[in-house]
């Protein structure tokens, strides 16, 4: 009776019944499953691997047990409804965003078999030379074992590599389980060596004549059929959903205490924010001086000193650039007022966020943060529109998060509704996508705060009558010069280049419409680049791009034909919108930098369009190498971000971090915050026609300040961390 009590006891401890350890058993063996076919499982069967997957399903059964019943069924137990409801509805939309962005493995086990055969005969060679090397056999789980290999031939192991004596003929054979891709490296040879490799009985046959100090990799892709991957499917997200639930409970739940001192500071002294900023970014200004200018911001400058101002670039940034360089005729004074106000703007929502309790280490880690973001070094110095639109961005989820925090009442005193509009009509006039997504923004905002609709209202009708009336009026008859033309034929183009890499049906008069633009057979389709095409020499770009009416109706006609082609389309040019990891199609990002050469003693990072007299003349020219080198490893010089810096990534926290507050304070406004950067990354999702990093920049800076803003301390006792 005594045993039977200790168990039921230790049992209680963990589970809260039967229904308790179903669900914890659940989870624990999807987290082992997870994490065997992730790291553990070969292409050969392992006992030893099936015992730790074995061990970690009993531990992680063990663990969620116990956090289920002391810690997650509480918390949500006290959330109400609603919120409880958001909670695990977010949970599982955050699952499946790092679903997509995790390489997922077939189960090995019930693959079939495939087999290789690799090849060659090894002619007769000098005897101090050697024959042919072979380096790995690697199946997408690990490298086949040489002992694994059946070998027709004579051959040695050398350093972990199998070379194989000259004047012979050759034969590797074997039999296992490969993943998506095979790959079989060589070392190249002085000589002729034709040699073949064959898969399934499919072969490919390549001479490994090179330099012998090169390797060549045969690499093979297989087709596998979708439900070999369900097991990994399925273990990922229950795992990842439940570590999300968790990780979103126990950050709503943390007990930041209240900033006290945040109501006995001077108005002004928000402003010692913005130093760590002013320093390390104007010190970049004084190393590329007079600042980055690729060959878009030379075509803006010039165009401000002519007047002849189109909008493809955004009039209304060239005009303020005509303004500016009247005041001091360089573009370092243009960049130095940019920097000003960009740290200002920081400094100014971390001032917001310590009014509302956020601990001052806090902030001062996000101005340290924002100082040394790798990306924002660089770009504070260049030239170019989205720069400006990225802080209007900021300045507007600032705003917003400020409405949010106050219940409403910020922006209906001292006139604050009108700092909304001018940042919404900032951000719908730099760039033409923003427009839409202004708009989205302020409408939204009467309904959000019906208590106070008449200033939101107001905000949103003074935001729309400034961008329709630049864009209209001013643009027509004063700023823009006859030949504007609309960005949109290049997402025309884009989607009808898709249809054509696709193979949809063209009519007749559709075919001879495209053909006098450039022969349809000869359009190169890259769904990350429309300028593959646009920017073709055989291609009328100008004649493509006067025809709007004609382009429009042919990509809808083409997406009612074939809509599947432009969602693939999409998923694909809109990549930098939802991967951080594990791109498969756009992970060479355009537009990291402006650099035109990063050599040492060569460096360049001035255009060589337009004759603007403007060259590179640093102050600080012993720090140019230095800057540069710092910045390499995090793959801004190799159009290929580390994922902790691109652009999703920090959409996934602005999500997060906006998700916690949420759940802290039971107040489902926290997400009109994440508004801008949500808006902003599905319209790009739907429309890019490039995988520039700059048209996404806005994200990185808004994910910075939300996730700063986790530490809001509970606003009063509806915490869940009340829970005694």
């Amino acid at each position: 009776m005594t045993v039977k009590k200790t168990m039921k006891k230790l049992f209680s401890h963990f589970f809260s019944g039967i229904r308790g350890l179903v669900i914890a058993a659940a989870i624990g063996v999807s987290i082992a499953a997870f994490v065997y076919l992730a790291f553990l499982q070969r292409h050969f069967f392992s006992y030893r691997y099936i015992a730790y997957t074995i061990a970690i399903a009993a531990a992680s059964t063990l663990a969620v047990g116990w956090c289920n019943q002391h810690y997650i069924y509480q918390r949500l137990r006290f959330l109400a409804k609603k919120i409880r409801g958001f909670t695990i509805a977010i949970a599982i939309f955050l699952s499946i965003i790092l679903l997509i962005n995790i390489k997922i493995e077939p189960f090995y086990a019930i693959l079939p078999d495939t087999s290789l055969e690799i090849t060659f005969n090894t002619p007769p060679l000098p005897d101090d030379q050697e024959g042919v090397r072979l380096l790995l056999i690697e199946t997408g789980q690990g490298f086949v074992p040489y002992s694994y290999l059946e070998y027709h031939g004579e051959w040695e192991r050398i350093f972990g590599n199998t070379i194989f004596s000259p004047n012979q003929e050759v034969a590797v054979n074997w039999t296992g389980k490969v993943g998506t891709q095979a790959i079989i490296a060589f070392r190249k040879t002085n000589f002729s060596q034709p040699l073949t490799v064959t898969w399934n009985g499919t072969s490919q046959t390549q001479n490994l004549q090179g330099d012998n100090k090169e390797d060549l990799f045969f690499r093979t892709n297989f087709d596998i059929p979708w439900y070999y991957f369900l097991p990994f499917i399925v273990s990922f997200f229950v795992t990842a959903f439940y570590l999300t639930l968790t990780a979103l409970i126990w950050m709503a739940g943390w007990n930041i205490p209240q900033n006290a001192s945040a109501a006995q500071h001077k108005p002004s002294t928000w402003l010692v924010f913005a130093l760590p900023m002013l320093a390390v970014w104007l010190l970049v200004l004084l190393i590329l001086w007079p600042g980055i200018l690729t060959n878009d911001s030379l075509s803006i400058w010039s165009m401000a000193q002519t007047g002849q101002i189109d909008d493809w670039q955004s009039a209304f940034y060239t005009f303020l650039i005509a303004v500016l360089s009247g005041i001091v005729p360089s573009p370092a004074f243009v960049l130095i007022l940019q920097i000003i106000i960009f740290a200002l703007v920081v400094a100014w929502g971390l001032s917001i966020l310590r009014t509302n309790g956020v601990p001052p280490f806090v902030l001062w880690s996000a101005s340290l943060l924002m100082a040394f973001f790798p990306p924002t070094i660089l770009y504070v110095v260049t030239l170019w529109k989205d720069i400006p639109y990225a802080i209007a961005m900021l300045a507007l989820t600032i705003g917003l998060f400020a409405i949010v925090a106050s219940d409403g009442k910020w922006g209906t005193q001292h006139g604050r509704w009108v700092m909304i509009a001018i940042f919404a009509f900032l951000v719908g006039i730099f760039r033409h996508n923003g427009a839409p997504v202004a708009a989205i923004v302020v409408l939204m905002l009467p309904f959000a705060f019906r208590k106070f609709w008449k200033p939101y209202a107001s905000a949103a009708a003074l935001s729309i009558f400034l961008i329709l009336l630049v864009r209209g009026p001013i643009y027509d008859q004063w700023i823009v010069a006859q030949e504007r033309s609309g960005q949109s034929n290049l997402i025309f183009l884009h989607h009808i280049a898709a249809h054509i890499d696709a193979g949809t049906n063209l009519t007749t008069d559709e075919e001879q419409y495209l053909n006098q633009f450039q022969p349809v057979n000869d359009w190169n389709y890259s769904c990350c680049y429309v300028g593959n095409i646009s920017y073709d020499q055989d291609f009328n770009r100008s004649g493509f791009l006067s025809n709007t009416p004609s382009n429009r109706k042919l990509a809808i006609d083409l997406f009612k034909r074939a809509p599947l082609v432009d969602i693939r389309h999409a998923f694909c040019a809109g990549e930098l919108s939802y991967q951080f990891m594990n791109n498969q199609q756009c992970w060479h990002m355009k537009s990291l930098h402006g650099f035109i050469n990063t050599h040492p003693g060569k460096e360049n990072w001035i255009g060589n369009v337009h004759n603007t007299g403007i060259s590179e003349a640093s102050l600080l020219p012993g720090l140019i190498s230095p800057l540069i080198l710092a910045l390499r490893p995090f793959g801004i010089f190799d159009a290929s971000l580390v994922f902790y810096l691109r652009p999703a990534f920090w959409l996934f926290i602005s999500m997060m971090a906006s998700s916690v507050l949420v759940i802290r304070r039971q107040n489902p406004n926290y997400l009109v915050a994440l508004l801008p950067t949500l808006g902003q990354s599905l319209l790009l999702f739907l429309i890019a026609f490039a995988s520039a990093f700059r048209y996404y920049y806005s994200n990185c800076l808004i994910g910075i300040f939300l996730l700063a803003s986790i530490f809001l301390p509970q606003k009063d006792h509806t915490s869940p961390n009340n829970i005694k």
